[in-house]
C-alpha cells in the first residue's frame, strides 16, 4: 500500500509566508470559517480534490504521487489540525520584507518604547476605522529596518506601503496581534489592567499612552524622552511590576476594610 505524507503547520507561527499569505487573502476575501479550513488545508498539504462521492470519498491529486482516496473521516481528522486558524490569532512569523523593507525584531526587543506606543496607537486606529491608511502607518512602524524610529516620519513613511495588496498589509495586523497575546502572558499584571474591547472598541489612546508613560517618569515631565527612549520590553516589565504592586496595595486595603 502507498504511503501518502499530507504535511500541515501545527500552529500560527510554523506557517510559512506563501501559507501566511494564503490564509490572509482568504480572510479577507470573507471566505467563512469552513471554506478557510478546507481551503488551507487543501493548499498547505499540495492537494487538490477532483470530485467527492455520494460514498463520501475525496478523489484527490498531488503532484508526485498521483490520484488517491480520502475518506470524509480522514479529512475531518486532517481540519481538526487546523482548528487555530479559526481560533484567537497567537504569535505568527511575519513576512521578511514588504515594500522591499525589512522589519524590526519581530518581537520589538531592542526597539525603543516610542515605537512600541506607535504600533498600539495606529493598530487601535485601524481597528476603530477599518481605515487602511492606519495599517500602512503600523506597516511603517514594523517594517522600519535598522533606521532610527521617529513616528513624526510614520506618515511619509507609510506611502511607500500604498500599493501593497490588502491582504499582505492585513499580516502586519496579524502580527501585531499576536504580539499583543505575547506581552499578556510575558506581562500579565499591566495586560490584565487593560479593558478587553468588545467588537469595535471607542479607546481614548492618547489617553491610555499618556497613563503609561506618566506611570513610568512618575510626573516628572522632564524624564519623558529617557522614557519614550527605554527599550520596549524594559518599559513593559516596569509597568507589570507597577500593576502588580498596585493590586497587591488593593487586595491589602480589601483585607483590611
Amino acid at each position: 500500500m502507498k504511503t501518502i505524507n499530507l504535511l500541515l503547520p501545527a500552529n500560527w507561527k510554523a506557517m510559512n509566508e506563501k501559507q501566511l499569505l494564503f490564509y490572509s487573502f482568504l480572510f479577507s476575501s470573507g471566505n467563512s470559517e469552513a471554506e478557510l479550513r478546507v481551503k488551507c488545508f487543501c493548499r498547505f498539504s499540495g492537494i487538490s480534490v477532483d470530485r467527492t462521492t455520494i460514498a463520501g470519498t475525496w478523489v484527490c491529486r498531488k503532484k508526485k504521487v498521483g490520484t488517491f482516496l480520502l475518506a470524509d473521516w480522514e479529512v475531518t481528522d486532517f481540519l481538526k489540525h487546523l482548528d487555530f486558524l479559526t481560533d484567537s490569532i497567537k504569535e505568527i512569523t511575519p513576512l521578511t520584507k514588504i515594500a522591499r523593507r525589512k522589519h524590526v525584531d519581530s518581537r520589538l526587543r531592542s526597539t525603543p518604547f516610542r515605537q512600541y506606543l506607535a504600533c498600539e496607537n495606529y493598530y487601535q486606529a485601524f481597528i476603530h476605522t477599518q481605515d487602511e491608511h492606519f495599517l500602512r502607518c503600523l506597516a511603517a512602524c514594523f517594517y522600519n529596518g535598522s533606521r532610527a524610529f521617529s513616528d513624526n516620519e510614520t506618515a511619509k513613511r507609510a506611502v511607500r506601503f500604498k500599493k501593497t495588496s490588502p491582504h499582505v498589509l492585513y499580516t502586519v495586523f496579524m502580527w501585531f496581534t499576536g504580539l499583543k497575546d505575547v506581552f499578556s502572558i510575558q506581562f500579565p499584571n499591566f495586560f490584565d489592567r487593560i479593558p478587553a474591547p468588545h467588537g469595535r472598541p471607542s479607546i481614548n489612546m492618547r489617553e491610555q499612552i499618556n497613563g503609561m508613560l506618566r506611570a513610568l517618569h512618575g510626573g516628572d515631565i522632564t524624564k519623558l524622552q529617557a522614557v519614550q527612549d527605554t527599550e520596549t520590553w524594559q518599559a513593559l516589565a516596569e509597568l507589570d511590576a507597577k500593576a502588580r504592586e498596585a493590586k497587591e496595595m488593593e487586595a491589602l486595603m480589601s483585607k483590611n476594610t
